[in-house]
């Protein structure tokens, strides 16, 4: 007897909605400046945290805003599945020559671009079109199932977070890096200047987010309201600060953006290398603000 499959319970996106229209309100120099005051003296948010502080909440507010469609995990998993063996079967019909797959499978998915599309024609797929499809053919299946394997990783050590708690991590740990002080060593609790710093940024965050998508039996995906300011934030802020205690800035910026990008309640991600590339993303995307 088959073993029946555990269902996922994770979603996926399947479908993104319109672009919200509304610009996103970055914080003047005169609320910087009004933020770096709270610190009391000594304490200084350079031009570049400032920079990485206003890019990360942008992308998080604009990830707030925009609805998605989402369906179970397992569902589109076994749509992928099915399609593979359809297009295996496809592949057999025009092509019955096909050379035969090399044993070491691709190890990225940079490694499965450059050895199914990148890679120069041979002399066989030159001269004969069906050859070059079922090579294509392949890429696509290959690619298929690099995608399934990355949406089904998991790590049961890692509990499931908030989008707010990874945002609001991330934030810590920038500040951290420039030993901006997060919580306050005689009394050890939220430091004064950060809990403003962090309630400042919020107010930034729309206050709803999008609600309405339509579009079949697909569910519409909501990512974590943010907090109210008060008890509840300085409460929510400790928390994150457990979190960017425990994950790297590279881990939670990935993960992060693995919901930007359509799954939630993803368990474990892949992370970026630096936090120099998580500087780059951020300007890449800010670029098409």
């Amino acid at each position: 007897m088959t073993k029946r499959k555990t269902r996922d319970a994770r979603i996926v996106a399947t479908g993104i909605g319109a672009h919200p229209d509304a610009d996103y309100r970055y914080l003047s120099d005169a609320d910087w400046l009004n933020i770096q005051q709270r610190f009391g003296r000594g304490i200084k948010i350079p031009a570049n945290l400032r920079e990485q502080l206003s890019g990360l909440t942008a992308i998080y507010s604009d990830m707030l805003q925009t609805p998605r469609l989402g369906r179970s995990l397992t569902g589109t998993v076994a749509e992928i599945e099915l399609w593979c063996k359809r297009t295996e079967s496809l592949k057999r019909a025009i092509w019955t020559a096909s050379a035969a797959e090399p044993k070491n499978a691709p190890r990225d998915l940079s490694d499965i671009i450059e050895r199914y599309f990148r890679r120069p024609r041979s002399p066989m797929e030159a001269t004969l079109p069906l050859a070059h499809l079922a090579q294509f053919l392949t890429g696509a299946q290959a690619l298929a199932r690099y995608i399934v394997q990355t949406l089904e990783r998991t790590d049961s050590d890692n509990k499931t977070a908030e989008s707010w708690l990874v945002w609001a991590a991330l934030v810590i740990s920038f500040c951290r890096d420039h030993k901006i002080p997060i919580v306050s060593e005689s009394r050890g609790s939220l430091h004064p200047g950060f809990f403003y710093l962090l309630k400042s940024l919020q107010a930034t965050l729309p206050s709803k987010a999008q609600s309405s998508l339509s579009g079949g039996e697909a569910k519409l995906l909501k990512p974590s309201s943010p907090v109210k300011a008060g008890p509840s934030l300085r409460k929510s802020a400790l928390r994150a600060a457990a979190l960017a205690d425990r994950d790297s800035a590279e881990a939670l910026f990935s993960r992060l953006m693995w919901w930007g990008l359509g799954l939630v309640r993803l368990k474990q991600t892949v992370p970026f290398e630096s936090k120099a590339s998580i500087t780059r993303m951020l300007k890449r995307l800010l670029a098409d603000y």
